[in-house]
């Protein structure tokens, strides 16, 4: 009997430190991608950036500023450039779309 309860105290006494190492686990695998940053790609990013001038000159408004953000996503600092602003403002601008409504 003793080695009954022995056996069971040491049983729970297991899953009871276990169980936080795998809440956190679970925890840490569900969040995994969360926040996360995008490494720089800048020779993407200036591809996406040619695909956004293309759509810019055939005014699809939409789709230049969802390149545009793409790219920025994968180089920020390309985003800095002055042909890029003007690309993004004037987008904006023909959508009716302030850069504060955007998210």
């Amino acid at each position: 009997m003793r080695a009954r309860m022995k056996k069971t105290a040491a049983l729970s006494l297991v899953a009871y430190l276990a169980c936080p190492v795998y809440v956190l686990s679970l925890v840490g695998l569900l969040t995994s991608g969360c926040n996360s940053v995008e490494t720089p790609n800048p020779l993407e990013a200036e591809s996406l950036r040619t695909q956004a001038a293309d759509a810019f000159e055939a005014s699809e408004w939409a789709r230049c500023l969802m390149l545009l953000d793409q790219a920025k996503a994968k180089d920020p600092k390309g985003d800095d450039t002055t042909a890029v602003k003007d690309m993004r403002r004037i987008a904006q601008r023909k959508l009716g779309v302030t850069d504060a409504a955007r998210p």
